[in-house]
């Protein structure tokens, strides 16, 4: 993997009530609530851990109490890079809220793969010998999650997600905003397993 870019966003215009822009019960903004998704996405699909990143958050458009919009630029272990940005200022109708992924054998990219509560999309694959396209579509992604749960405390084994990936997507959102606030590239610290 060379690199990648994901995107995630939806326009929430300012509502004294949505707790999403109160910092004191959200914790962030767009990169908390929307950019941790593509941020899990990104790590998922490429099977790669970010380790530093530098990032910006910002109001731009509408001026709460969190970011309307972040973008951070990581660096993978072993190599690349990948770009995710999030957004609260822009209508989810007219952001593309997708994935690409680039590699020196071929480039993947998906068109409605973030679209909030929807599963499916289209999927294009192409290499130097090869180009398709695969449309998409998946169980309601909360009913799989139940049922991944579910059948990992019966089975007694541990869930497809456990604590310690929660707390890795936490030690990435700390070195988010650590260098948003510093103005410099932070280290994304690491979990014991």
């Amino acid at each position: 993997v060379v690199s990648a870019r994901c995107q995630y966003g939806n326009n929430f215009p300012p509502n004294s009530t949505l707790f999403r822009q109160v910092a004191k019960l959200a914790g962030g903004g767009s990169m908390v609530d929307l950019g941790v998704h593509a941020l899990d996405l990104v790590e998922f699909v490429t099977g790669k851990r970010f380790n530093k990143v530098m990032a910006v958050a910002k109001n731009v458009i509408h001026h709460y109490e969190v970011e309307d919009c972040c973008g951070a630029l990581f660096e993978f272990d072993g190599g690349g890079f990948a770009f995710v940005d999030s957004y609260y200022n822009v209508s989810i109708d007219l952001l593309r809220n997708d994935l690409e992924v680039n590699g020196s054998k071929g480039v993947i990219y998906t068109v409605g793969s973030l679209t909030g509560m929807e599963t499916g999309g289209r999927l294009f694959l192409a290499t130097d010998d090869s180009r398709n396209e695969y449309d998409f579509d998946g169980p309601d992604m909360y009913q799989a999650e139940f049922e991944a749960f579910a059948s990992a405390i019966l089975e007694g084994r541990q869930p497809p997600c456990n604590g310690l990936d929660g707390l890795h997507s936490q030690y990435l959102l700390d070195a988010i905003y650590a260098s948003a606030r510093l103005g410099r590239k932070a280290e994304v610290q690491s979990v014991a397993s």
